[in-house]
């Protein structure tokens, strides 16, 4: 193993999320089924537009389709606005911030490296943080000598109330970022969010109306095209509808930010080590056979001292990691 600090897939995911988060999305999948209808079926891909959509999967009692142009997977019907508001306000997502807070000082980390990237910008001190949760960016920012003024926006309830006590200085917005006036930020942060809105060109027009001029916009995200979606494919656990409903990669991602009037300055996937990891403990699962002997043998090999850290670079450097940060400046 590397004798060295690194971010471990266990220690973001705890034992409590993985035990139960498929029993916990299945009942509110069910909630949803039972008390509201979905979306139109779309017959176009939602990033490039194109009608090149062919099945994928099923997961939750969703079905997620890909597009042939663009690698584009997106729940198709999404769910209606109702029944987002419904699942962002539910036990589920009170069972998914507990679990936020299980792992709080291990997710910290990530987010200092997103606010060293901010700084290193000089992109300005007003941010608005889409997609708040449980405060996480909040709480790197206050560690790292507020770097930033942050105004927090969720629709859940329950994570806006915890912000509220938490960190009682900061502005807390328990809106829909599309349900927004007007405003004049230097910065429009969605960490982990993107994925969850149903139609992005909407999105997109809304955080343009957020930020001032030559204003930045950050935001991470699953990057499909990278080393553990590769291997794990319709059994990744970042599926599930209906949370995740569009899932982007490097390549169409630029497309739809260019498209909406984003010039695109960065993307890097920081955390390879989450991907390596991630894949490691989904081997372990594996029944006996040659396959998986060669498997941990070769995973043996890559967390040796030697060879781990020229792997991480390696993935930085073709951005091979499964979730990717996107830095992007509204093109006035």
């Amino acid at each position: 193993m590397v004798n060295k600090s690194f971010l471990e897939f266990k220690a973001i995911h705890t034992q409590k999320k993985r035990t139960l988060l498929q029993s916990e999305m299945l009942k509110v999948s069910n909630e949803i089924h039972e008390n509201f209808d979905l979306d139109e079926k779309l017959s176009h891909c939602p990033c490039c537009e194109k009608n090149e959509i062919q099945y994928f999967t099923n997961k939750f009692g969703f079905q997620l389709d890909k597009c042939r142009s663009c690698n584009h997977i997106f729940t198709n019907p999404f769910p209606t606005g109702k029944a987002l508001q419904f699942y962002y306000n539910s036990k589920f997502k009170e069972f998914e911030n507990e679990f936020f807070l299980e792992s709080f000082e291990n997710r910290v980390p990530i987010f200092t490296q997103r606010l060293d990237l901010m700084s290193d910008l000089g992109c300005g001190r007003k941010v608005l943080d889409v997609g708040t949760a449980v405060g996480i960016f909040i709480s790197a920012n206050e560690t790292s000598g507020e770097r930033f003024q942050i105004t927090a926006c969720d629709i859940s309830l329950d994570a806006c109330n915890h912000i509220k006590k938490t960190y009682p200085t900061v502005k807390v917005l328990n809106e829909d970022v599309q349900d927004l006036a007007p405003d004049n930020f230097d910065v429009v942060t969605l960490w982990d969010t993107i994925e969850h809105i149903p139609h992005p060109k909407d999105l997109l027009a809304s955080i343009k109306n957020q930020l001032t001029k030559g204003g930045y916009f950050l935001f991470s995200t699953p990057n499909t095209k990278s080393f553990e979606w590769e291997v794990m494919n319709t059994d990744h656990v970042q599926l599930l509808p209906p949370g995740h409903v569009n899932l982007y990669n490097k390549e169409n991602i630029t497309s739809l930010l260019k498209n909406q009037g984003f010039i695109i300055k960065d993307i890097v996937t920081m955390n390879p080590s989450l991907d390596l990891t991630y894949i490691r403990n989904e081997i372990e699962k594996e029944s006996e056979s040659v396959s998986k002997k060669a498997a941990v043998s070769l995973f043996d090999l890559i967390f040796q001292e030697s060879t781990f850290d020229s792997m991480q670079n390696s993935m930085r450097k073709n951005r091979m990691g499964g979730n990717m940060v996107v830095v992007a400046k509204k093109n006035d």
